[in-house]
């Protein structure tokens, strides 16, 4: 897929850890990625999933838990919004995994993912979020 390459270029020759908060584009037309600070919660908050894009989450600094989930047991959704390409709703986890800034994740179109959440006390995070166009036809 062309446009991992993107994204593996955009993190050898761009600092990202020390730009703003933001949206960025690329040169290539389907990929392009936001910076995001924000703290972690340990309230209860809804799983996402999108049709038209995958994501690659990137961790610049901080560690924060993120969840995945089976679409099969999903509950209470909130209908999609192509403008936001997103949909919420409530999963049982099946997975929860930590990332720090060694790690990253890639949340396929139709995965159910709940990142943002609170581990082991670190609240404050940033990180990069690639907004990867899925080709038709693809993984959905």
């Amino acid at each position: 897929m062309p446009q991992l390459a993107t994204v593996i270029e955009v993190l050898a020759n761009e600092k990202l850890a020390d730009k703003a908060d933001g949206g960025y584009t690329t040169a290539n037309p389907k990929v392009r990625y936001n910076i995001a600070s924000y703290a972690t919660t340990d309230r209860p908050k809804q799983f996402e999933s999108h049709q038209a894009e995958i994501d690659v989450q990137i961790m610049l600094s901080g560690r924060e838990t993120m969840q995945i989930a089976s679409r099969s047991s999903a509950s209470g959704e909130i209908p999609y919004d192509a403008r936001t390409d997103c949909s919420l709703f409530d999963c049982d986890a099946t997975v929860s995994v930590t990332a720090d800034a060694d790690h990253f994740a890639i949340f396929f179109a139709g995965e159910p993912h709940k990142p943002g959440l609170v581990h082991e006390g670190c609240a404050g995070i940033k990180k990069a979020i690639f907004k990867v166009r899925s080709d038709p036809g693809g993984h959905q």
